[in-house]
């Protein structure tokens, strides 16, 4: 058997859990849009990408903790 995942959201604006196969994007009562799971990490992976390809380097004054999720 496949290792299927399951994703759940809970919206921050209404309050209402989105349940899906594939990573929720918007809620699917007030479609407000959510951040991408691991947000950060895949921003620092991207810096750290660009860096090495010789592509300007932007300067990052922070490192974030893996794993954290981003709520606002």
């Amino acid at each position: 058997m496949e290792n299927e995942h399951t994703y759940f959201r809970q919206c921050h604006v209404c309050g209402y859990v989105t349940e899906g196969k594939e990573e929720v994007q918007r809620c699917m009562r007030c479609k407000k849009g959510f951040l991408p799971l691991k947000y950060f990490e895949r921003l620092y992976s991207n810096i750290q990408k660009n860096s090495k390809e010789g592509t300007p380097q932007l300067k990052v004054t922070f490192n974030p903790l893996p794993g954290l999720l981003v709520f606002w």
